[in-house]
Parts: structure tokens; sequence; C-alpha cells
């Protein structure tokens, strides 16, 4: 799956989470973007950990791959995929709404 890259205004960002879900879903980790998976404890993981951390790494990389520098640069410190996912959700859902509602109002004014 082709994902888009976000822009940075993030005007595309629905079809942009659409792709990203789809793309992750289809790599078998989508508890990683929900944060369903969650980090194993440490004492006693075992395999866990090793194995935990690099799907998390694989989901922050389909990401960090489709996000414009300055927002990888914003957002890069985060740990885990899903709180990378959830800071580009809380800056970019309302936007979407707000570019929804214009788009509609605009779409009336045609009629």
């Amino acid at each position: 799956i082709k994902v888009p890259m976000l822009k940075v205004d993030g005007s595309n960002w629905i079809i942009y989470k659409s792709r990203i879900e789809l793309a992750v879903e289809a790599q078998g980790l989508p508890g990683y973007l929900t944060g369903t998976k969650v980090l194993p404890p440490h004492p006693g993981a075992g395999k866990a950990l090793p194995d935990w951390s690099r799907e998390n790494a694989k989901v922050k990389q389909i990401i960090a791959a489709s996000t414009p520098d300055t927002l990888h640069l914003k957002y890069h410190t985060l740990n885990s995929a899903h709180s990378l996912w959830e800071a580009l959700a809380s800056e970019f859902e309302q936007h979407s709404a707000v570019v929804a509602i214009e788009l509609r109002r605009k779409l009336q004014g045609l009629r």
C-alpha cells in the first residue's frame, strides 16, 4: 500500500489516516497504532520486549516515512507508535473537521 505524504497543514489527513491504518494492518501490526499492543514489563519480559521494540519500530517507520521533516522532528522523541499516532491525530483531527465543514459549505454554495 502506497501511503501518501502527510501535508504539513494536514489538509490530506483523512486519506493519510486511512492509508496508514491499511498499511499497518497489512503488516499485521494494528495494535501498535491503536495502543492495544503495549510495552511488556521489563522484568521477565524475555523475548516479548525485543519483539515489541522491533514491531513498534516498524510502525513508527511507516509513519515517519510519510510525514514531512518538520512533523518528524516535532514528534521523533515519542517512544511508541501509538503515542506518535495520537499526537498526529490530536493535531489534525480537529483541522480535518473544519476542512470538511468548509468544503460542505462551498459545495452548498454551488447549488
